[in-house]
């Protein structure tokens, strides 16, 4: 829980930080079981999936990760990203699509 406020810093590099570090704790199945009780983790990082290039890429990448967890589908679900993923796929030349589809393809398999 004392991530989420470093997630909503206004320096973008103390947002940056806390976002790698998320997205590190979520590559381990000690760090998805530490973070998938925190409930404002994935609105906060959904958040930032607007934010500077290299904040959405590592929140997108913690969000893919945590998308594979099942007790977390509910917080995607109330923080509405799969309409914020589909809006950035209209962008021309959208740099994160990539990750996009790879996190909403891991939501809808999973509704």
């Amino acid at each position: 829980d004392e991530l989420i406020g470093f997630l909503k810093h206004p320096q973008a590099t103390v947002r940056q930080q806390a976002a790698t570090h998320v997205h590190g704790l979520t590559g381990s199945p000690d760090g998805l079981a530490a973070l998938k009780t925190c409930q404002t983790l994935v609105p906060a990082l959904a958040r930032l999936t607007g934010d500077v290039q290299s904040i959405a890429q590592s929140a997108l990448s913690a969000l893919i990760n945590l998308a594979e967890v099942p007790e977390l589908i509910r917080d995607f679900e109330t923080c509405a990203i799969v309409n914020r993923l589909a809006e950035n796929l209209h962008q021309e030349g959208y740099a994160l699509m990539q990750l996009d589809i790879i996190l909403l393809a891991n939501l809808t398999s999973k509704s």
